[in-house]
């Protein structure tokens, strides 16, 4: 962005997702939520058994920590990244799951 014959950059620092589990059961990816939960939203891959990644959801909401996946049978892998609401195209690091049939919450 040029001001005045200035040029002004300025940066911008998208986040990992934290604590990010796919339980094949339910077909469900949770994740930590992030502070500023207006400004992002996600995105998640999968990787299936034919070794080719898909896009399953791209710019969804992050209010819930949690999202429901579609026909995800026999996935190997699942990555999430966190994007910025106005701009889907910028993405932050992806994190990948701990894939398991069970997750428990110990206080």
């Amino acid at each position: 962005m040029t001001r005045g014959g200035l040029c002004v950059c300025l940066a911008l620092t998208v986040d990992r997702p934290a604590d990010v589990q796919y339980n094949v059961d339910t077909e469900t990816v949770t994740f930590a939520r992030p502070s500023r939960r207006s400004a992002w939203c996600l995105d998640v891959r999968l990787l299936s058994a034919s070794s080719s990644w898909s896009s399953q959801l791209h710019c969804d909401t992050v209010d819930t920590g949690s999202v429901a996946l579609d026909d995800a049978h026999g996935v190997t892998a699942v990555e999430v990244a966190f994007c910025v609401r106005q701009r889907p195209d910028v993405c932050g690091p992806a994190q990948n799951a701990t894939i398991g049939h069970c997750f428990i919450e110990l206080p």
